[in-house]
């Protein structure tokens, strides 16, 4: 069963993936949602919303995402699995160096600098908020998984992960420093990476037990 669904995260990933970059070429449908939403995005603002998102958007910040890899490292070095913290931190700074080299090689620009609410100097597609969420939150919902007890907790913790990275992508686009496009391509990246970590890591709690 677990099986099935880290191929079924990593199908559904790849997907949009080439989706959405199919999208950014032809300038197709999605592209048009992209302004479209981020316009009404901007009508929506208001001074509570932008300081409650300056805040949200934190949680997916290189701080914050160093504090909670740092964290998880820490422990299984002092639990001596070496194996699982260098596939942890391999499998971020793969992410993340995907993220860096399509920001690169896409060129996106940014919207319009007079919408967004924060400022940001790097470009657009795909989101570095938006993988980071993806894994992090990701990463973090599938350890509390491994001390789940019941159905109705995995239900839990299924549901809060999907909410915190929905949280994280909402805040890039009401600041108005993301289209919708680039926190897609974004989520995918951070979920793919991610569901062949945890598929690595499966596999050698498994290889330990037997």
């Amino acid at each position: 069963m677990k099986r099935i669904v880290l191929r079924f995260v990593q199908c559904v990933s790849f997907f949009v993936f080439v989706f959405v970059l199919y999208q950014y070429f032809t300038q197709g449908w999605l592209i048009d949602i992209d302004h479209s939403l981020m316009a009404k995005l901007y009508q929506l603002r208001s001074d509570f919303g932008v300081h409650f998102f300056l805040f949200v958007t934190l949680g997916a910040s290189p701080a914050a995402v160093l504090a909670v890899v740092g964290y998880y490292l820490i422990l299984f070095f002092r639990e001596k699995q070496i194996k699982r913290a260098v596939m942890t931190f391999f499998g971020l700074m793969c992410a993340e160096a995907m993220t860096a080299v399509l920001k690169i090689g896409l060129h996106r620009a940014r919207p319009d600098l007079l919408l967004r609410a924060m400022s940001e100097d790097s470009f657009s597609l795909p989101s570095g908020h938006a993988t980071s969420a993806a894994f992090v939150f990701g990463y973090i919902g599938y350890q509390s998984y491994l001390r789940s007890r019941t159905t109705q907790r995995t239900i839990w913790i299924f549901s809060l992960t999907l909410f915190f990275v929905f949280l994280i992508d909402l805040s890039r686009l009401y600041l108005s420093v993301h289209y919708l496009s680039d926190v897609l391509l974004g989520n995918a990246i951070g979920f793919f990476v991610l569901s062949i970590l945890i598929g690595r890591d499966l596999r050698t709690k498994r290889n330990v037990l037997s």
